[in-house]
C-alpha cells in the first residue's frame, strides 16, 4: 500500500476514534440528567391542561418550596439534558430528512377520557415542539402525515373537527412570524387539495405562497394525502409530458417518475418515524422511504418526548453504514438505467458492445435539458395553483 494510503487510513481511524471518545463524556453526563427530564416529561403527558384562574395566572414569582418552582427546576434541568443530548448526537451522522407518521391521537385521547378533537390539538403541539427538536439538530426536511384520503371515511364530526382544526393552526402559523420567517421555514402542502373545504383550501394556498422563500427547514404536511394517489398522479404528469412532446419515450425514467413526487426535487427521507405500536406505513411515502431507516413506537403522538425522538436518531446512527450502502447501489442502478437510456436514444441498442460515447454524452445533455425544462414548468405551474388559491 502506497504512503499515502497507510496516511489516509490513519487519519480516518484516528478521526473516528476521537469523535466517539468525545461521545462518551457527553452521554455519560446526558443520562445522569435523564431521569429529571424523563420525570417531568412524564408529568406533562399525564396531564391534560386546565385553564388557568387570572389570580394564579398573573401572580408574582413562584414561592420557594412551591410546585412551580420544582417545576422550574425540572424544566431547568430537561433543557440542560436536552442540550447535552443534542451535542452527542451531532458527534454522528444526523439525518437531514425525518418523516413522521403522527400516529395515536385518538387513543391518546379515550385513555384520558377527553374529546377526540383534543387529542388532535395536542398532537398538533406536539409537532411544533419536535419541529423545535429538529431545527436544533439540524434536521433541514421534515414531513408529516397529518391527514390521510382513507381519513375521509371517518365519522363526520371528527373529519370535519379535523379540518377545522387544520384551518386554526395554519391560521395561528401564519400569524406567526417567529417560526415562519424568523426561522426560515417553508410549508409545502402535500396530497389531493381540491378534495378540501374550499376555505381550508385558500387557507393552504396563504401558508404555503408566504413561506414559499424560506429555506432553513422545509416542512411537508401531508394533507388529504395517501402514496398511491401521489405516485399516480406523478405517472399521469410524465404521460402529458411525453404526449405533449416536453419528454422522449427514452427520456421516462424512475428518476424523472420521483422529480415528479409532490415532495418535488427533496431527498428521500433518511429516517422515517411511526408511533403508537404500528408496524405499517400506511400508504405513507412509498416511494422516498424505500432506502429510509425506518423506526416504529409504541409512544402515543402526544406523548412524543424528546428522549423517544433521540431514541429514533441513535436508531439511524447504528443503520447509517447499512443505508448507506442500500442508497449507494441504488444510485448506481439509477445512473445505469439513465445511461441506458442514452444508448438507445443515440440510436444504439443495450447489446451494442461499442458506441460512440461523445453522441451519447450529447443525447444525455439533451434529456438532461428536457427534463429540467419540463420539472420546472411543473414547478411553476404548482406554484400558480397555490397563488390562485390563497387569492380566492
Amino acid at each position: 500500500m502506497a504512503d499515502g494510503g497507510i496516511t489516509e487510513l490513519l487519519t480516518d481511524f484516528i478521526t473516528t476514534t476521537f469523535r466517539w471518545l468525545l461521545r462518551i463524556p457527553l452521554m455519560v453526563l446526558a443520562v445522569l440528567i435523564t431521569p429529571l427530564s424523563s420525570s417531568l416529561s412524564a408529568g406533562d403527558a399525564n396531564e391534560v391542561p386546565l385553564a388557568v384562574p387570572t389570580d394564579v395566572a398573573t401572580s408574582a414569582a413562584p414561592l420557594p418550596g412551591s410546585a412551580t418552582q420544582a417545576r422550574t427546576k425540572q424544566g431547568w434541568a430537561a433543557g440542560l439534558a436536552q442540550r447535552w443530548i443534542a451535542a452527542a448526537l451531532k458527534q454522528g451522522e444526523v439525518p437531514k430528512h425525518i418523516a413522521f407518521i403522527m400516529d395515536g391521537n385518538r387513543r391518546y385521547a379515550r385513555s384520558r377520557e377527553i374529546e377526540l378533537g383534543r387529542g388532535h390539538a395536542l398532537g398538533f403541539d406536539r409537532l411544533r415542539e419536535t419541529l423545535d427538536w429538529c431545527l436544533k439538530l439540524g434536521v433541514n426536511t421534515v414531513t408529516v402525515y397529518a391527514f390521510s384520503l382513507e381519513n375521509f371515511k371517518r365519522s363526520k364530526a371528527e373529519v370535519d373537527g379535523l379540518m377545522d382544526l387544520c384551518r386554526a393552526k395554519f391560521e395561528v402559523l401564519m400569524g406567526e412570524n417567529e417560526l415562519i420567517q424568523k426561522h426560515g421555514v417553508r410549508i409545502n402542502i402535500i396530497g389531493d387539495i381540491g378534495t378540501l373545504p374550499p376555505d381550508l383550501q385558500k387557507v393552504v394556498g396563504r401558508i404555503v405562497t408566504m413561506s414559499r422563500h424560506n429555506t432553513r427547514l422545509v416542512l411537508n404536511v401531508a394533507l388529504a394525502y395517501t402514496s398511491r394517489h401521489e405516485i399516480t398522479e406523478a405517472v399521469k404528469c410524465v404521460a402529458h409530458g411525453v404526449g405533449d412532446g416536453c419528454l422522449h419515450e427514452s427520456d421516462v425514467t424512475q428518476s424523472v417518475v420521483e422529480r415528479c413526487l409532490l415532495t418535488e426535487d427533496a431527498a428521500p427521507p433518511d429516517l422515517l418515524v411511526r408511533t403508537s405500536g404500528e408496524t405499517r406505513l400506511s400508504d405513507f411515502m412509498l416511494w422516498q422511504g424505500g432506502y429510509s431507516c425506518i423506526h416504529f413506537t409504541n409512544v402515543l403522538w402526544p406523548d412524543f418526548s424528546f428522549l423517544d425522538f433521540a431514541k429514533c436518531v441513535v436508531h439511524f446512527q447504528l443503520s447509517h453504514a447499512q443505508l448507506v450502502e442500500m442508497s449507494t447501489a441504488h444510485t448506481a442502478e439509477v445512473d445505469r438505467e439513465n445511461r441506458l437510456a442514452d444508448i438507445v436514444a443515440a440510436g444504439y441498442t443495450i447489446n451494442d458492445r461499442h458506441v460512440n460515447e461523445g453522441k451519447v454524452a450529447m443525447c444525455a445533455t439533451e434529456r438532461d435539458c428536457r427534463v429540467d425544462t419540463f420539472i420546472r414548468d411543473i414547478h411553476t405551474k404548482r406554484d400558480l395553483y397555490f397563488q390562485r388559491l390563497a387569492a380566492l
